[in-house]
């Protein structure tokens, strides 16, 4: 269902069917629920808002997801107007904390960044090295660019540091050799 679709649709509902559609959540995609949702909220029918809410809490136990879902889980509960802080505390209740999840991102950026130079160096080609990288970590081609944009990005930021403490070294070893 596309989200003007779905708008449109949930807006010309009556209140008693917008109730019924909370029982058939589950078939409903993330961006018809965000819709439903938002039309709860233009009707002031705050309950059944926080059903949604509730759904969203109840259909997925963090701790049992990959980032990448978990990334996901916390962008479609914000899209229905749920505050950061409402899904902070729940994911805490999993015991998953946004510390926890920018750790697990470095993590996996240095797996990831060791697997493509690994492959790098063994002559591997870029295709390999992609259906390598989706069949790992399940990924599209959209994110395996966005993932080798920030390890270059990454790389270069060291080689830009690594210059800079070579040059304060030199300076200070040449302001030395001037005053003897």
């Amino acid at each position: 269902m596309q989200e003007s679709d779905s708008t449109n649709i949930f807006s010309s509902y009556s209140d008693e069917k917008l109730r019924t559609t909370l029982d058939d959540l589950s078939t409903l995609d993330s961006t018809a629920i965000v819709s439903l949702k938002q039309e709860f909220m233009n009707r002031e029918m705050f309950e059944e808002s926080f059903a949604i809410d509730t759904f969203f809490s109840a259909k997925f136990d963090p701790s049992k997801l990959s980032l990448k879902e978990i990334q996901k889980l916390v962008s479609d509960r914000l899209q229905t107007g749920e505050s950061i802080q409402s899904i902070k505390l729940d994911l805490a209740d999993h015991g998953i904390t946004f510390e926890n999840l920018i750790n697990k991102e470095a993590i996996l950026v240095d797996a990831i960044s060791n697997k493509i130079a690994n492959a790098t160096d063994e002559s591997k080609d870029e295709a390999y090295i992609n259906a390598e990288l989706k069949k790992e970590y399940n990924f599209s081609d959209e994110e395996i660019i966005d993932v080798k944009k920030n390890i270059k990005g990454r790389n270069r930021l060291y080689v830009i540091l690594a210059i800079c403490v070579t040059l304060f070294y030199l300076a200070r070893f040449i302001l030395r050799l001037m005053m003897y």
